[in-house]
């Protein structure tokens, strides 16, 4: 759609019915807002946010982490 095409279907708009738009919009802005923010708080997946996640706990996996290694090759 170009945006003369978007103008066009937009003036053919009321004022109420743009101001819906508007807060439909709003609200999926808002709800992606927290869909990334849910997705950032899952489980790190690689190795070194692992690794990471088990330093802010104060464990030591290197060990543990080079014996996986070692079997996956």
């Amino acid at each position: 759609m170009t945006e003369e095409q978007l103008l066009s279907r937009l003036s053919d708009l009321s004022l109420e019915q743009l101001d819906e738009l508007e807060q439909q919009l709003l609200r999926k802005v808002e709800a992606k807002k927290h869909q990334k923010q849910s997705l950032s708080r899952l489980p790190p997946r690689s190795g070194t946010d692992l690794e990471a996640m088990a330093s802010e706990l104060g464990l030591d996996i290197s060990r543990l982490m080079k014996d996986a290694k070692k079997h996956s090759r």
